[in-house]
C-alpha cells in the first residue's frame, strides 16, 4: 500500500489575504475571497504555497488586477478575471477549486 494512501489527505485552504498579502483594508472592504483548493497530487504545504504565490503573479500578470492593491472603486469584473485566472493555474497544477 502507498504511503499516501493511508493517511488522510487534508484539504488547503487557500485565503488570499494571508498569503497574497492584501491589506487589511483590502478585507474590511471584503476585496479577498477564499478559494478552497484540494491537493489532488499529494502535494505538500510548501508546495501549496508556492504554488499559490506563483498561480497569483501570473493571474496578476494576465488580468492586471491585483488585489494587493485595489482601490476598491475597481469594476467587479477585473476581480472576477483574476479570480478565475489564480483558479485555472491551481487547477493546472493538480488541485480541485472550489
Amino acid at each position: 500500500m502507498a504511503p499516501h494512501s493511508t493517511t488522510r489527505r487534508r484539504a488547503a485552504v487557500f485565503t488570499l489575504a494571508a498569503t497574497a498579502g492584501v491589506t487589511t483594508a483590502a478585507l474590511a472592504q471584503g476585496e479577498a475571497s477564499q478559494l478552497f483548493a484540494y491537493p489532488r497530487q499529494g502535494q505538500s504545504p510548501q508546495q501549496q504555497s508556492t504554488d499559490l504565490n506563483e498561480c497569483h503573479y501570473w493571474a496578476v500578470s494576465r488580468t492586471g488586477y491585483d488585489p494587493n492593491f485595489a482601490a476598491g472603486n475597481e469594476p467587479p469584473e477585473r476581480r472576477t478575471d483574476y479570480q478565475r485566472a489564480i483558479a485555472a493555474c491551481l487547477e493546472a497544477r493538480g488541485y480541485t477549486v472550489r
